[in-house]
């Protein structure tokens, strides 16, 4: 089972933050936005890596609700260019995505090394 594999890939996080893991995947899975909002409330973390080294925005993204990809961009996510690539290849059909997520990503704070 998917959930199954997920859960072997993260034996090293613990096991409050592993629920949490698991219950995003679900909700974001099964297009439950409420939940995603409550389990990003609790602490869930849209950084980590879900499924198959992908966040949270990642599978937002594929599964292609605009409500999800704004719950996590709007809790200060920064979208990678892995992230903002799988938006543009969707096409029409999610444009709105795609132009939520590149936008945030131009706001993004650089650092300077000195």
């Amino acid at each position: 089972m998917i959930l199954n594999d997920c859960m072997k890939t993260y034996n090293k996080i613990n096991m409050e933050q592993k629920q949490l893991y698991v219950a995003l995947y679900d909700a974001i899975i099964e297009n439950k936005d409420n939940i995603v909002n409550q389990l990003l409330n609790e602490g869930a973390n849209p950084n980590t890596p879900l499924l198959y080294d992908h966040s949270a925005l990642y599978w937002s993204i594929l599964k292609g609700d605009i409500n999800i990809v704004k719950l996590i961009l709007n809790k200060n996510y920064i979208p990678n260019d892995k992230e903002i690539n799988a938006a543009k290849s969707k096409g029409e059909k999610y444009k709105e995505i795609y132009h939520l997520v590149r936008d945030s990503h131009k706001n993004k704070p650089f650092e300077i090394e000195i």
